[in-house]
């Protein structure tokens, strides 16, 4: 499979992507996030000052931001060397990672069980070009 950027926590992640998107300083701890990184350098100072302290594989050399309006369907399609890898991966038995908050938040501490991988990760897909981060 190909390495995915990773954070130490998830929940300041989302809000410092609320703060990118709404101009609004959703983690207010006195660092500036008004100006969305232009680097991977700046990306993971961000992150480290929001505290979601990313883990970005050293493959990942640039950053784009891509951001919609309610009248624009924004279809952010993943890179295909990542779908080919998961594929295979998931067809060689290698479990479907979903985040951990998954369970936490929503399986009450249970991990969820997949049936058909390919299906469910097929599905996983869609969701995640098609819901504009509802």
């Amino acid at each position: 499979m190909v390495d995915k950027v990773k954070f130490g926590d998830e929940k300041q992640w989302g809000l410092l992507v609320k703060t990118w998107a709404t101009g609004q300083d959703r983690i207010q701890n006195g660092h500036d996030f008004s100006r969305k990184p232009s680097t991977i350098a700046e990306f993971k100072q961000q992150t480290d000052w929001a505290g979601a302290a990313a883990i970005v594989p050293a493959s990942v050399t640039g950053i784009v931001f891509v951001q919609g309006d309610a009248s624009t369907l924004v279809i952010r399609l993943p890179p295909a060397s990542m779908i080919l890898a998961a594929e295979q991966g998931l067809a060689q038995g290698i479990p479907y990672e979903l985040p951990s908050f998954y369970s936490t938040d929503a399986f009450n501490n249970a991990q969820p069980v997949i049936g058909d991988l390919l299906s469910f990760h097929a599905k996983r897909i869609g969701e995640y070009t098609i819901n504009n981060c509802q």
